[in-house]
């Protein structure tokens, strides 16, 4: 009888485990296969090239993730039970670090945000305390020795309520880790304060060498509207980079509140405002970009001393480039022979090119374009589609990785 608990607690597994399986076996449709198929130029820049997204079939209001190579399509429920509880479709970058540092990668959170990576080291900094406020655990691994070493940084007494690293960078002495954090200097004020902080830590000895606080804002949300932070650097590229760039947005009220208005009817970004961080200078400067031509949501992209951002045209799209060195603001105008969707479109930077990926939650095909990095000039232009004839099915990319 003492055993009691344990065949109780196995049988409950097995059968969970049987249960996933059966109901896989009889819910799972016949689902497409997806393709990538090239339109014009070079094949060869998307040899390897993983695709990560959402299919929707809205006749069975179902939904799952999947994941396109260029051998398979592989969908969430086609999965064993183990994978998913393992794995699941997660983030390319942790699945790319936990596949190749198994050990180190052991017991870490899996926000890119948290990771710095460049030839010779893999750094991972991290909060600890209560309420993720007293200080932080930082791990480096050395590539070429296998060896780990690892200390804990306490932050000085504050006032902070709670904070969240949101971005590692490292040269040869130290690391920096950037935080949002959140306080506020007098309780009785109903005001919630915010603001960026760079922690710079010496490698050596562990010590913490300085917190800069590169930025605060207030966030008292009136009914006139507030202003919010939000974050530009890909959280995903975890190699180095200069420059920390964010965006204050001004929030303001455009119109009388109706219970059954969306929540962009009745507030609008008015206009916003970009910041950039030098880790090397320790110089916040505020990045003279307009806002006009930068499309609704103001998305951008940092990478190598530069924000891109992308708008489409009656032809296909135009880059704009921004360098932040000198300010020097372009624009190249990118023509295309397929018509862009009015969803889903983003870059990633890789060996030397972007790769945007369209999509749209009006659509089952999809496409791609491929541009030299320092040109700007199309390389590749491509069609992700599936199969056979698909209606009222959609498919939404969200993730682009290489082999």
């Amino acid at each position: 009888m003492r055993y009691w608990k344990v065949i109780v607690l196995a049988a409950i597994v097995i059968l969970g485990i049987g249960t996933y399986y059966i109901q896989n076996a009889f819910a799972s449709p016949d689902y497409p296969e997806f393709h990538l198929e090239k339109v014009s130029g070079d094949e060869g820049v998307v040899d390897g090239l993983i695709f990560m997204g959402s299919y929707i079939d809205n006749y069975k209001e179902f939904g799952e993730d999947v994941r396109i190579t260029p051998e398979d399509t592989i969908y969430q429920s086609e999965r064993s039970y183990f994978d998913n509880m393992t794995e699941g479709f997660q983030d390319s970058t942790i699945k790319r670090l936990q596949s190749d540092y198994r050990k180190f990668m052991r017991g870490k959170n899996e926000s890119s945000s948290s990771f710095f990576e460049d030839d010779k080291r893999l750094i991972y900094a991290d909060t600890f305390g209560k309420e993720s406020d007293e200080g932080f655990k930082i791990e480096m691994l050395d590539k070429e020795t296998n060896e780990t070493t690892d200390f804990q940084v306490e932050i000085p007494e504050n006032n902070i309520n709670y904070l969240n690293v949101v971005d590692v960078q490292a040269d040869e002495k130290d690391v920096f880790i950037t935080t949002r954090n959140f306080y506020t200097h007098d309780p009785n004020k109903p005001e919630t304060e915010e603001g960026y902080h760079v922690y710079r830590i010496n490698i050596e000895n562990g010590s913490l060498i300085d917190d800069e606080v590169i930025f605060e804002n207030k966030t008292d949300h009136s009914d006139k509207g507030w202003t919010e932070l939000v974050e530009v650097n890909n959280d995903t590229d975890i190699g180095k980079e200069d420059y920390f760039v964010f965006r204050l947005d001004h929030i303001k009220e455009v119109g009388e509140y109706d219970e059954y208005d969306d929540y962009e009817t009745y507030y609008k970004t008015e206009s916003s405002d970009f910041f950039a961080y030098h880790f090397g200078t320790n110089e916040l400067k505020e990045l003279k970009i307009p806002d006009e031509g930068l499309g609704a949501d103001k998305t951008a992209y940092v990478h190598e001393g530069a924000v891109y951002f992308l708008n489409k045209t009656k032809s296909g799209f135009e880059l704009i480039r921004y360098q932040m060195d000198n300010g020097e603001l372009n624009t190249t105008e990118v023509p295309t022979t397929l018509d862009l969707y009015d969803g889903n479109i983003f870059i990633v930077f890789h060996d030397g090119k972007m790769y945007i990926p369209n999509s749209s939650l009006e659509s089952s095909t999809a496409n791609l374009f491929v541009l030299d990095e320092k040109t700007g000039k199309l390389v590749y232009e491509g069609k992700m589609s599936a199969d056979r004839e698909l209606e009222n099915v959609f498919l939404d990319l969200n993730e682009l990785a290489f082999e």
